[in-house]
């Protein structure tokens, strides 16, 4: 009998051999993606109950317009100046046949500034304002859509719209691990925030147009 072979007509031993040794690694392998799968879905299930409690455990990880105060995410309402708006700055201003569109940049955070665009109808005196807010992921792109912007002033109304915290522009600032998801009560209660912050402190925008404001529901032109 030559060496390498078995008795018979079988196939030689090497193969059989490399047949185990490969079958082997196929089940280390797969129960290997199995633990891996099961690990991403206790991470994901366990995760908002790690934020509540991270918040509750650790409330001055929570930050608010300067270090000596602390926003609450936990709230959806803000106490007596708990947010300090800082004076809005334009950026920019364009005139078009149909409509007005303003950039104004508004801050109450350290490290958070907001572009603010303030689209108004032609010939409309102190038009009633609709506040376009939209979800995760979004930019402030459509809001320089001339298309755009016509279709919101249509009927009269004045529009205002930004971004929700960690989105777009407002991600810039953050580490890259830092993102809406990772910081999401922060995402969350700071947008809440920032709308109640737009809408009831005395800027340049209220004094200039606001008659009434109607929210859109986010994700929607």
């Amino acid at each position: 009998m030559e060496p390498g072979f078995s008795s018979g007509w079988g196939l030689p031993s090497s193969c059989k051999n490399s047949r185990k040794k490969g079958g082997m690694q196929y089940l280390w392998k797969r129960k290997a993606s199995q633990l891996y799968i099961i690990s991403l879905t206790l991470l994901f299930a366990c995760s908002p109950t790690c934020w509540t409690q991270e918040l509750k455990a650790n409330p001055a990880h929570q930050s608010g317009a300067t270090a000596d105060k602390v926003e609450d995410w936990n709230s959806l309402l803000l106490a007596d100046g708990e947010l300090t708006p800082e004076r809005p700055l334009l950026g920019e201003k364009d005139a078009l046949p149909r409509f007005t569109r303003e950039l104004l940049q508004v801050k109450w955070r350290q490290g958070d500034p907001i572009d603010l665009y303030v689209i108004r109808p032609k010939a409309v005196i102190n038009p009633p304002v609709i506040l376009y807010l939209y979800s995760y992921p979004s930019e402030t792109d459509r809001f320089r859509n001339d298309d755009y912007c016509a279709r919101v002033t249509k009927g009269g109304f004045a529009a205002i719209g930004f971004v929700s915290a960690l989105t777009g522009h407002r991600y810039q600032n953050r580490p890259m691990k830092q993102w809406f998801v990772s910081e999401l009560p922060e995402a969350l209660g700071s947008s809440v925030h920032d709308v109640h912050m737009i809408l009831t402190k005395p800027t340049a925008i209220q004094a200039s147009q606001k008659s009434g404001v109607r929210a859109v529901e986010s994700g929607r032109d």
